[in-house]
């Protein structure tokens, strides 16, 4: 028994250092070829050396694999994990507490070469390994599952007739595995065919590459642009008074191209024109920037909130029709939301901070160019304000325009900003809008007295 533990000694720290374990950590993410960002739904991962595949599911894009000649140097038994007796004649127990998921129970002899191992799926609990060893010597034994790697140094005294793992006793409980650690075999250099698939409006896209893989490395799958759709049975709107709308999909959401330009509502019933001395909570009011014809034709007009919302109707309804054509409605809050974490998935539109969508082409995603004061200014490299290049603008088919806003007998921010109301009404005579500005990358969200004038983009019900 003294000459196994020296050769153990012997051998233990330098074999040890040689077979560590070894991960890759594969990040995967989707792009345009116009360098946008573009929110992979899945990804299907292949090792056609080994014969399996994996799949992750948004928002799930990284991947960690495990090489197969690997142990881990920081795992050490613990008081969940042991294994007797050790030193053993022909077999040893080991029971050991895993967290679950997909596990491997490996033996390796001192020059890293695995001669036996069993692999399953684990719930979480107390598990009991039976190992047996055909040859009097050191070994290590691996146990590993998402969030678990033990060691245990053992040594085998009197060979059993094979080489052998198998699991003879559980007692689980239930956890979450951790999501994106693949316990799959693996080898660096093994052929990896990668599979990244998107959705752009209603149209589906799948992207793939085929490499040797080595290292850590993030992935990039490249999709076509596609060009922004028309809303499939709803190309345009006409409103009241005889305008005309184009109409845009985004995701699931039909919205108008244009801003509202309609003096009446749905029923005919008209809305009384506002002046520079408007500043009347109550009563509802259309505006005209710079009681301009020419540029309401461009931008649209202004509404009051208790305008937009028909003498603030019933806030309470999941759809308010208020100055909307029929068949649509006022944007909610939510649904504002929603268009806008299309676009910039990994922003939150419910900040604190009135700014949010950090994403670097969110402004521009839903803006027309040429209209921007930015567009006229040299900005460009200067952190806050939009590119004077037209790349990136208007790839969401939004085509917002800069229309100003009126508030306390004043208008203003023509060509530099512009504001739309949402239902959702606020404290103190003020509602919910959403806002784009020449010097902010993302969208704004903040609340404004409902006397102000912004502009009305209408969702389809």
């Amino acid at each position: 028994m003294n000459k196994h533990i020296l050769i153990f000694i012997a051998f233990f720290f330098p074999a040890f250092a040689i077979f560590s374990q070894n991960t890759i950590t594969l990040t995967f993410t989707g792009i345009h070829t116009d360098a946008t960002w573009q929110k992979l739904d899945s990804v299907t991962v292949e090792n056609s050396s080994k014969g399996w595949s994996e799949t992750l599911v948004y928002d799930d894009t990284v991947l960690i694999l495990h090489t197969e000649n690997g142990i881990n140097e920081t795992a050490e038994a613990t008081k969940n994990a042991v294994c007797y007796p050790n030193p053993f004649a022909e077999n040893s127990t080991a029971e050991i507490f895993l967290e679950g998921g997909a596990t491997e129970a490996a033996l390796y002899t001192l020059t890293g070469e695995r001669v036996a191992v069993w692999t399953g799926s684990l719930a979480s609990g107390f598990h009991t390994f039976s190992v047996s060893a055909a040859a009097a010597q050191p070994y290590f034994l691996s146990i590993r599952s998402a969030n678990d790697n033990h060691i245990f140094k053992i040594i085998c005294t009197s060979p059993a007739s094979y080489d052998k793992i198998e699991i003879i006793e559980s007692k689980t409980f239930i956890t979450k595995a951790t999501k994106g650690d693949c316990q799959l075999p693996f080898s660096k250099g093994d052929n990896m065919i990668y599979t990244g698939y998107c959705v752009q409006g209603t149209i589906p896209q799948s992207a793939s590459m085929e490499q040797a893989q080595y290292d850590d490395e993030i992935i990039p799958f490249v999709f076509q642009k596609l060009a922004s759709q028309v809303c499939p049975e709803n190309a345009t709107l006409t409103d009241t008074d005889g305008n005309i709308y184009n109409t845009v999909l985004i995701g699931k959401q039909c919205w108008m191209r244009e801003n509202l330009k309609v003096t009446r509502y749905a029923d005919g019933t008209g809305l009384p024109l506002g002046n520079d001395t408007v500043h009347d909570h109550s009563i509802p009011f259309y505006f005209k920037y710079a009681n301009s014809d020419s540029l309401a034709e461009i931008y649209g007009m202004l509404y009051s909130w208790t305008a937009a919302m028909r003498n603030l109707g019933d806030t309470t309804l999941a759809q308010v029709q208020g100055i909307c054509p029929n068949g649509w409605h006022l944007p909610s809050d939510e649904e504002w939301c929603e268009m806008t974490s299309t676009l910039a998935p990994l922003s939150s539109c419910y900040d604190a901070t009135p700014f949010f969508g950090g994403d670097e082409y969110l402004a521009r995603s839903l803006s027309l160019p040429g209209y921007w004061v930015s567009d006229n200014f040299t900005f460009d490299g200067m952190p806050g304000y939009w590119s004077t290049s037209p790349l990136y603008f208007n790839t969401s088919g939004f085509s917002a325009l800069p229309t100003g806003f009126y508030e306390h007998g004043s208008f203003f921010g023509l060509g530099a900003g512009t504001y739309w109301w949402t239902t959702k009404p606020a404290p103190n005579g003020e509602a919910y809008c959403r806002y784009l500005q020449y010097n902010n990358k993302g969208m704004n969200r903040n609340t404004k007295e409902i006397c102000h004038g912004f502009s009305i983009r209408c969702i389809m019900n």
